[in-house]
């Protein structure tokens, strides 16, 4: 498999995590037409790394790649526990962002040699507001 295949799929992952990263950035009084827009954007990037992930065969990743996968679960992880969550639980974002974390547990921790380093699960249930 082309390293330039991991290249292109690992830049759209940095992509994603720096979009997400910018969610952090809101503040509680933000509006639907700044959030709505990002929303937008991470699902389109999320969207691009799963039609580009079916080119790689795996499971033998470069480790950045894994680096990076996991540093999109932790911003995840904080974001769900960061004070623009109550603005955040007024959209749909949180079935996307559990959708990506999915995605990227199925798909790239699925390595036997890396069962050690698979997310935890953020919970069964919802969280409450």
């Amino acid at each position: 498999m082309s390293n330039e295949l991991y290249d292109r799929v690992e830049q759209q992952l940095v992509t994603l995590l720096e979009s997400i990263q910018q969610l952090e950035n809101l503040s509680l009084s933000s509006s639907d037409e700044t959030v709505a827009p990002l929303i937008k954007l991470i699902s389109q990037q999320f969207n691009s790394v799963q039609q580009t992930f079916q080119n790689l065969t795996g499971p033998n990743y470069p480790y950045e790649f894994y680096e990076t996968a996991s540093e999109v679960v932790e911003q995840i992880s904080r974001l769900r526990l960061s004070d623009i969550r109550p603005l955040l639980l007024k959209t749909d974002i949180f079935p996307l962002l559990d959708s990506i974390i999915t995605f990227i547990s199925e798909r790239v921790y699925e390595h036997p040699n890396l069962a050690d380093n698979k997310p935890e699960p953020l919970s069964d249930e919802p969280l409450k507001p």
